[in-house]
């Protein structure tokens, strides 16, 4: 008997020893709980490529050299005419859509990047021209782009940005008489319209503002204006004669191109 509640003693003991420790573990272990995770702040730094369109406004200046027109009819032998033009101008608008990549660098809550884009456009506008009333100046861009430079600060997950720097254009324009683009009069083939396509370049400032959605999403709203200054068109209409010598009338005309266009679009930030 003695011997039996012995054993018992000696097994109470044990299990309130385990119950002991097992407490104390379990106490231990809530004292030792995995921290919770770092969480990283959002970057705007990396590269990025992205879709985009939107609208386009300005307007397309002519100014025509009728003195230059004149010297050339006179085969060059009216050289003290005086300088004689007459100028027009119509507005363009239109849609286009494309595409831009670009890297940003932040460093504390200034971000700095460079970014590439292009679009397929169609941004034109026509009118009479030349206060003749029977000669139609038309235009047409058909693509563009840009390269610029961005600086901004961020607000939060916004970042708000300036940038400027090149632009170029592919475009066309054409000059025709009463929409005709030619005529056959006494076997002769008398062209009334006259046209150019170029590719040229410019400048841009614009301004905007981004923000990220995720880690790696972002979408933006942006206005810009390009200027692509002043270029010259040869235009000339003909008559081709049978037999004869092919018959030019020049119409030297600067072309001065501005507009604006507000776009809007989403990245993805590798």
């Amino acid at each position: 008997m003695t011997m039996s509640r012995t054993i018992q003693v000696a097994l109470l003991s044990s299990a309130i020893g385990l119950g002991t420790i097992g407490i104390a573990t379990a106490a231990d272990m809530a004292l030792k709980a995995p921290p919770p995770p770092v969480v990283v702040a959002p970057t705007w730094t990396g590269f990025y490529l992205g879709i985009s369109g939107g609208a386009g406004w300005g307007t397309q200046e002519q100014n025509w050299d009728i003195s230059g027109t004149i010297a050339a009819l006179a085969g060059g032998g009216l050289g003290g005419i005086p300088p004689l033009n007459t100028q027009s101008s119509h507005g363009i608008n239109g849609q286009f859509v494309g595409g831009q990549v670009g890297y940003n660098y932040q460093m504390g809550w200034v971000v700095v990047g460079l970014q590439a884009d292009a679009y397929w456009a169609d941004i034109s506008g026509s009118s009479n021209c030349f206060a003749l009333g029977v000669i139609n100046c038309n235009s047409k861009t058909e693509a563009f782009g840009t390269v610029t430079g961005r600086l901004g600060g961020t607000v939060d997950r916004a970042l708000l940005y300036v940038k400027g720097g090149l632009a170029w254009e592919k475009a066309k324009s054409d000059i025709n008489v009463l929409g005709l683009g030619g005529l056959g009069l006494g076997g002769a083939a008398i062209s009334l319209s006259s046209s150019e396509d170029s590719t040229r370049t410019g400048w841009t400032w614009g301004a905007g503002a981004e923000y990220m959605f995720t880690p790696n999403w972002t979408g933006f709203v942006e206005y810009d204006f390009l200027d692509f200054g002043t270029r010259s068109a040869a235009y000339a209409f003909t008559a081709a004669i049978p037999g004869g010598p092919t018959l030019a009338i020049p119409l030297p005309t600067d072309l001065k191109e501005q507009f604006h266009i507000v776009k809007a679009g989403v990245n993805y930030k590798f």
